[in-house]
């Protein structure tokens, strides 16, 4: 015999005499064979009670009926909750409408799923029981629902459960969960999304259910608390989601790289909430984050402490202090450690290349301090605390003026060995300082590319101007030191190593690659092509997206994966909507290195159409991942690109570009050979000449061969001509006078404002008082006056410039002042 536990039913119910009575018969007549019905009244004001007392009592199956003061539809399910005594809740709204199927195919469904939570496909009726025109509307939505891994991604989107009627639940859930929250429009969608936190909800994929439309409805009476609501069930989500046991939940921890494409393309309901919005970056930044250590707290407030209260920055500063707290030696004995001075952590191929170098070079007895100079977000600093954990912003908690002092104390305290510079103005601007203090100490910087439109060489030529200052520049490629020498740089002092992918990290995995296509929809067969870079005009993404409509227009079967943030995004967003490519281009905005390798292994070509490169790290590591490489023959790029593993294409104007790029596209999406070929050269070039051990050792012997010819004293740094030396104090006068005049206009600006400001506010006090009088009780002979002066008017007007003018002057005056008082 089969055991049918019992399920009880709860109606809360308001005002619903109309359709009380049809909801309840619906439920009557299931073929479920163990079921009770309660109707919680929450304070009906009509005949609601009597209606359904008097429909109970024709009924053979148990039936409960409970009033109570109005509290809300949450309340009453709750109460309902309370008075019943099934192993399964189900709930119906009393203008709604039970399938005679409902209660057995669910619960079969949720038993033989094993799961606890189910709702069901619905139809939208309308007062009279006709399909209601939203129907189709929101089949629409379970269908665009089908594409995500599952349908419960939809539940971050809308609420395709629809309502609670549609629930069917075990008690065990409800006791875990809690009772509904005082929601008054969407208390059934937070229980779905507390649900979806804990386990996965059920959805049977079958009309079960009729959801009644119209203008008396909970809903449609309360439209304008919809967006507050919704912001703060979204916030709960998104609060509860770190600690979520369903280990599907959608989430950034739970679904990695398909989260990315999900939040970038789907959330724009949501994300229009600057709570919700900021919530979603918090976890997606928190996923994996690593706090700094009580130690580098302590430095930082010892440091603070030592100096006092920040001063105000005085451009004519006379004295500069130095003075420093009381060290105690830190530095490890038998460790060498490196002093890394970056501008920021954020997410970027020059930032992988300092992580790599950290892992690679902490097997060598290397340990890191790290400083960054610029104002960020530095979204990538938990990567960094994983390798070191001493690590100071300085700009958010340092005054400007005291980054020199805090340098030096820094690198007392640490014992520094060598100092490593990468991208920062401010460290640039900082080595003549350093190079006194610490003069044998050697300093270090590495170079990626040369922009031209840049300071006339970008970093390249800030390296030319402080070369006095430093020890050994180490290149990414030929052609940055080649620049460097044809600009007067001792080749002797510039080493190139450059920025191999740790090829045992980033390789080809047939497995994985079904798998994320899977999750995408998209065919082993279909050709996908990559490009991964920064949003900004140097990575040209207006020349990809261009070849890429290109490519849709001669009717190429392709997908494109762009992983990637920055100022050009939400252009570029637009354009693909725009340009009908919604299909075929997945956007995923910024992507962790970690979840970035989903997408190199389930692409077949890698496009970089850069403006301006040396040797892109993501080039690298798609050669790793076995991709043929489709991009710019600029920097340093031909000497990692052979013509055997893609193809490189010189600078010309952008029409041109787009053509070539699209039917060298074209060659490669029609031929699989010809990519597989490619791809397996690419792979093996890594391996062979460009693996992560090769640059292990030539970093690692360019850092010995400089602290040894410090240790020896036979390292001779670049001496700058009177010219040179002249030319660096002429820009630091230029720009010191250009600061001082830009403060100058800054204040006067600011003292111009204050004054307007002042002008309004004696103005706005006048009206204000004007005003305030006029709103003063007036007698009777105030109205009487403005009553006589109205209906003079016209006259006065016509005789103003008659010969009577000076007499009725005369007349209104006296009037005015015996009636108003005023002269």
């Amino acid at each position: 015999m089969i055991d049918f536990p019992l399920i009880s039913v709860i109606v809360p119910t308001y005002n619903q005499e109309k359709y009380i009575r049809e909801c309840l018969e619906s439920i009557a007549r299931q073929d479920y064979p163990n079921f009770e019905i309660i109707v919680v009244d929450d304070g009906s004001t009509d005949h609601t009670s009597f209606t359904v007392e008097k429909t109970f009592s024709s009924f053979k199956v148990p039936t409960k009926f409970f009033r109570q003061p109005n509290q809300g539809a949450h309340a009453a399910i709750n109460q309902g909750v309370k008075l019943s005594n099934g192993e399964y809740i189900a709930i119906l709204n009393s203008d709604d409408l039970f399938y005679p199927t409902r209660l057995s195919k669910m619960y079969s469904a949720l038993a033989n799923n094993q799961q606890r939570f189910a709702f069901s496909k619905v139809r939208h009726i309308d007062d009279y029981g006709n399909t209601h025109q939203f129907q189709d509307q929101y089949l629409r939505t379970l269908e665009n629902a089908s594409q995500f891994p599952t349908i419960n991604f939809e539940f971050l989107r809308t609420n395709i459960a629809v309502s609670t009627g549609n629930f069917l639940f075990h008690r065990s859930l409800y006791e875990e969960i809690g009772p509904f929250r005082s929601f008054v429009t969407c208390h059934d969608w937070d229980y779905v999304l507390r649900v979806l936190i804990i386990e996965e909800p059920l959805f049977v994929d079958e009309i079960l259910l009729d959801y009644r439309i119209h203008s008396e409805g909970t809903l449609q009476k309360n439209l304008d608390k919809v967006n507050e609501e919704v912001e703060q069930i979204m916030l709960t989500y998104f609060d509860h989601l770190p600690e979520a046991t369903n280990k599907q939940a959608p989430g950034p921890k739970q679904w990695g790289v398909y989260w990315n494409y999900f939040s970038t393309n789907f959330l724009d309901r949501i994300r229009k909430s600057p709570q919700v919005d900021e919530k979603i970056r918090r976890i997606e930044k928190e996923t994996e984050s690593v706090y700094e250590t009580e130690e580098s707290r302590g430095i930082k407030e010892e440091f603070l402490n030592y100096i006092g209260a920040p001063k105000p920055i005085e451009l004519d500063l006379v004295n500069v202090p130095l003075e420093t707290p009381k060290v105690d030696l830190t530095h490890p004995k038998g460790q060498f450690r490196m002093l890394i001075i970056l501008p920021w952590m954020v997410m970027g191929g020059a930032e992988r290349f300092i992580l790599n170098i950290m892992d690679q070079l902490s097997q060598t007895g290397w340990s890191f301090t790290i400083i960054t100079t610029a104002p960020a977000e530095n979204v990538w600093k938990s990567k960094f605390l994983t390798r070191t954990s001493d690590i100071y912003e300085l700009p958010d908690f340092l005054p400007i003026n005291e980054y020199p002092r805090f340098l030096k104390f820094l690198i007392e305290l640490r014992q520094i060995d060598l100092i490593f510079l990468q991208g920062t103005l401010e460290g640039y601007r900082l080595l003549p300082y350093l190079r006194i203090l610490f003069p044998n100490i050697p300093i270090v910087d590495y170079l990626h590319f040369v922009i031209p439109e840049w300071m006339d060489g970008g970093y390249p030529r800030l390296s030319l101007t402080y070369r006095d200052c430093l020890d050994m520049t180490i290149a990414s490629c030929e052609q940055v030191r080649k620049w460097m020498i044809e600009q007067g740089d001792n080749e002797e002092r510039i080493k190139v190593c450059t920025i191999n992918p740790d090829h045992n990290f980033w390789h080809p995995d047939e497995a994985r690659k079904r798998q994320v296509r899977k999750l995408f929809n998209i065919g082993v067969d279909k050709t996908v092509i990559l490009y991964a870079a920064r949003l900004e005009h140097q990575k040209q993404p207006d020349v990809m997206i261009e070849t890429l409509k290109k490519l849709s227009e001669k009717g190429h079967d392709f997908s494109a994966f762009i992983a990637g943030d920055g100022s050009l995004f939400h252009q570029l967003k637009s354009i693909v909507k725009e340009s009908n490519l919604e299909q075929k281009i997945y956007l995923f905005g910024a992507v962790d290195p970690d979840k970035m390798r989903d997408l190199y292994i389930s692409s077949d070509v890698f496009f970089l159409p850069s403006q301006n490169e040396g040797i892109a790290l993501t080039i690298y590591e798609a050669m790793a991942c076995g991709l043929p490489i489709v991009g710019a023959d600029v920097g340093g790029q031909a000497e990692l690109v052979t013509t055997e593993c893609g193809f490189l294409l010189p600078p010309q104007s952008k029409e041109d570009l787009v053509s070539s790029y699209a039917e060298i596209l074209s060659t490669l999406i029609q031929s699989p050979s010809l990519r597989q070929e490619m791809g397996v050269a690419s792979r093996q070039r890594i391996l062979s000449s460009f693996s992560i051990h090769k640059m292990k050792s030539c970093i690692n012997e360019a850092l010995q061969e400089v602290l040894q010819q410090k240790m020896n004293t036979r390292g001779e740094r670049a001496i700058l001509s009177r010219n040179e030396l002249a030319k660096r104090e002429a820009r630091y006068v230029v720009e010191f006078l250009y600061a001082m005049s830009e403060i100058q206009r800054t204040q006067k600006m600011y003292h111009d404002l204050t004054d307007s400001y002042q002008k309004l506010s004696s103005s706005y006090q006048e009206l204000s008082e004007k005003y305030f009088e006029l709103l003063q009780p007036k007698p009777a002979r105030y109205w009487f006056y403005l009553w006589i002066r109205q209906l003079l008017l016209p006259l006065y007007g016509r005789w103003k410039r008659g010969k009577t003018y000076f007499v009725l002057s005369h007349i209104k005056e006296w009037i005015k002042s015996k009636a108003v008082g005023e002269k």
